[in-house]
């Protein structure tokens, strides 16, 4: 009786675990230049940094700015899972550390320059699920870049 509880137990321990969703984590380093994002007179100037979690790639590809800055709720659709905005001031470094939702296969980030020039105000993160994924982005004086490691700017 007792060997048949336990092996029940066991049963529903393991059970347990198999159903654990398998969150995407990501370590995500926002490294803005002295020089970011230039007002009308040159002067560098903060900027509003949007991260979106996605389930697809495809419309946050095909969305311009505008959609995907104001209205990314109805431009996404059901593909949006999560989104954060925050500032971030010329010369400084944002380092966040976030568990992301089980359904999210990508991170989206749109960075609101003054002046957009083809698609270098966005970048599509495809995420490894249940590890651990890293990155670094710099946000120079016009454009969204990924810095590879060993490669400050």
């Amino acid at each position: 009786m007792i060997r048949a509880s336990f092996f029940f137990a066991l049963c529903l321990a393991m059970a347990g675990c198999s159903h654990q969703p398998h969150h995407a984590l990501l370590d995500l380093s926002l490294v803005a230049s002295e020089e970011q994002n230039p007002d009308v007179n040159g002067r560098p100037s903060p900027m509003i940094i949007k991260l979106m979690e996605l389930k697809s790639a495809s419309a946050f590809n095909n969305g311009d700015f505008f959609a995907l800055y104001g209205a990314a709720a109805d431009t996404l659709g059901t593909d949006l899972v999560a989104m954060e905005s925050l500032a971030v001031r010329p010369g400084e470094t944002v380092k966040l550390q976030l568990r992301l939702k089980p359904d999210s296969r990508y991170v989206g980030v749109v960075a609101a320059y003054r002046d957009l020039d083809g698609d270098n105000w966005r970048y599509l993160l495809p995420l490894k699920q249940g590890k651990q994924n890293v990155i670094e982005l710099g946000l120079t004086e016009d454009q969204l870049v990924r810095i590879q490691p060993g490669n400050k700017e």
